[in-house]
């Protein structure tokens, strides 16, 4: 007699290793002889940048680079800034193999301190902390179905994301942008700020094709007697094809794209005028990509002629929540004691966590905001301060266990002095991002029929039962070893539970 076991693959995307290396950032900056003295400093700034990462059996190679940036107040008393890069390159060891999987590369700063060894002369001490993150895909095998041996299975429909494919790719962008007629020429930047945005991503097989932009924010001091801080803003396209193996027009797509590197520096027109700006990017897409699935799991099995050997297990599956592309914004009042004029604001890194509360999805936390202006002393001044954030929306359902990993950019820092002391910031963000749930499920993992045959004579052709209200039809076809139709049909039930204590005939299979 012939048994089949049908079984349903289910793709699972797992993390195989994950491990962070910390990046010494030590030295000293001369300034160059056309920079002013030193009077004060006002910030130090470390911005790491990976340039490539190379994967060998059992180590990562980051190579990086690190961009230290030092905001002062110049003996002439204005606001002045430099910078000096430092390349870097970071083996990790890692305890699983990279070939063949999906390697994300991500630096933060973790500190930088700084201070004047003399007007023209910087120490600097930070560190650099690297994020190694290998991802491959595996499939489980879950039994759905089985025929023969008379063979009964009690199934449980539980939905799940099947995982299709992950891929990690770095990709160039170079452009040379003119600031305009409108805007006086540049003495030298003060900062830069960029961050890139999807805004479409289509699948096809095998590929994503991804559109979006490199918005790039520019503050300089101009060339003009009064030297004043002046904005800039460019956006750049991005086109981009992915190559995702496993991914279809079906599959839900979660990008993530997040600026690796980026060097802007300007540059001289025809007539000899800082009025173009070169900007060099290095953007890392990171896409996973699943599909929306029911799988029927056997949660319980037994044979009408045969002993059956089976064996269970419990394992998480993960269902979708929801996939979230949305703009939201946060705002704070903040306090500056001896501010006499705002001169600029702007954001640094976020951090945030994620949370269910009555099956509302919470994404919190906190944003630093910078702070430049003129103090009531009449000097140019730097303050850090920090305002919360909180973006909600309805999960649908009651759930516990929840996978979250927001890709939030901010977009827009805006600001206004509402009195003396005090600005009222909005920040504008972006979020991205796939929401799953975990839910934990017992379910048969093996099934075989063994060569013992139950004994024909076990029950007579026909049993009078006296039930419980309560009671499942399952398990009283499982004790007298027939089956659920049998009996359903034996007693014209429609319900498979018994909802008051009954006479039922029990017929033989």
């Amino acid at each position: 007699m012939d048994f089949n076991v049908i079984s349903q693959a289910l793709g699972i995307i797992e993390t195989v290793f994950e491990g962070n290396a910390e990046q010494a950032v030590d030295g000293d900056i001369t300034l160059s002889e056309y920079y002013p003295d030193i009077q004060r400093i006002l910030k130090c700034s470390v911005i790491p940048g990976i340039t490539g990462a190379q994967a060998s059996s059992d180590r990562i190679t980051v190579d990086g680079t690190a961009l230290v940036r030092v905001l002062y107040v110049g003996e002439d008393g204005k606001i002045r800034g430099f910078e000096q890069n430092y390349p870097f390159t970071k083996t990790i060891e890692t305890s699983a193999p990279a070939e063949g999987a999906c390697v994300s590369v991500r630096a933060k700063t973790d500190y930088v301190n700084c201070r004047a060894v003399s007007q023209r002369r910087v120490n600097i001490h930070g560190v650099i902390t690297i994020n190694v993150k290998i991802r491959k895909k595996r499939s489980d095998e879950i039994i759905t179905d089985a025929e023969g041996f008379g063979i009964q299975l009690m199934r449980k429909s539980v939905p799940a994301v099947s995982m299709t494919g992950c891929s990690d790719k770095m990709f160039t962008l170079s452009e040379v942008v003119e600031i305009g007629q409108g805007s006086p020429p540049i003495t030298q930047i003060i900062r830069t700020q960029s961050y890139v945005l999807v805004s479409d991503a289509k699948a096809i097989s095998n590929k994503l094709l991804l559109k979006g932009e490199l918005v790039s924010k520019i503050l300089y001091c101009a060339d003009s007697d009064n030297g004043e801080l002046t904005l800039f803003e460019h956006s750049m396209p991005i086109s981009q094809i992915v190559e995702v193996e496993g991914i279809t027009e079906d599959s839900i797509c979660d990008v993530s794209l997040n600026v690796a590197l980026i060097e802007i520096t300007p540059k001289a027109d025809s007539n000899g005028e800082l009025r173009l700006v070169e900007i060099n990017a290095k953007v890392n897409a990171c896409v996973s990509s699943c599909t929306q699935i029911e799988i029927p799991v056997v949660v319980d099995a037994y044979s009408v002629s045969h002993d059956l050997k089976t064996d269970f297990k419990q394992a998480d599956i993960s269902g979708l929540v929801d996939n979230i592309n949305d703009s939201f914004t946060a705002k704070g009042a903040l306090e500056i004691s001896d501010m006499k004029k705002m001169l600029d604001v702007w954001c640094g890194d976020l951090s945030c966590s994620c949370s269910v509360r009555n099956s509302d999805l919470i994404i919190s936390g906190s944003i630093p905001v910078f702070v430049l202006y003129i103090n009531n002393d009449n000097q140019a001044d730097f303050a850090e301060k920090s305002i919360d954030f909180e973006f909600r929306k309805n999960a649908g359902m009651d759930i516990e266990r929840i996978k979250c990993e927001p890709n939030i950019v901010v977009t827009d820092c805006s600001s206004l002095q509402s009195g003396e002391g005090k600005i009222d910031v909005r920040v504008e963000m972006n979020i991205v991002s796939i929401v799953l749930f975990s839910q934990r499920h017992r379910f048969i993992s093996n099934l075989e029929p063994t060569e013992t045959e139950l004994p024909k004579n076990k029950i007579s052709s026909l049993t009078i039962y006296f039930t419980e209200d309560g009671e499942d039809v399952w398990d009283i076809a499982r004790r007298y070893n027939t089956t659920v139709d049998a009996i359903m049909q034996e007693n014209g039930l429609e319900d498979s539970r018994i909802n008051q204590k009954s006479m039922l005939m029990i017929p033989k299979a």
